[in-house]
């Protein structure tokens, strides 16, 4: 234990620096523009395309209007435009209990 008679001293000084985290700053953003220049220079844009109806392979015949579509003409719960999306084959049957969950 000091005396009493001892002078005040300032507290010790510990600096902290704010390097290490710039680091991490820095090299987060130089990988970003490196990302980026290779995407801008590798970009081939986006090509459209134009699609066909689909074939049914095996010599089936596709059915323009089937009851296995009829669960999928409801407006409730199945979107009401999906219908037409489908390509059944002809004389595709439902199955026993088919229902909407």
């Amino acid at each position: 234990m000091g005396s009493l008679n001892d002078q005040p001293k300032a507290p010790l000084t510990t600096t902290t620096s704010i390097w290490p985290a710039a680091v991490v700053l820095i090299t987060a953003v130089v990988t970003l523009g490196v990302f980026l220049a290779i995407n801008l220079v590798a970009d081939r844009g986006v090509a459209t395309t134009t699609t066909t109806t689909a074939i049914v392979v095996g010599g089936l015949k596709t059915a323009p209007t089937n009851s296995a579509l009829e669960y999928c003409m409801h407006n409730s719960v199945v979107p009401s435009n999906i219908h037409s999306a489908f390509v059944v084959p002809f004389g595709t049957s439902t199955r026993a209990g088919a229902n909407i969950p």
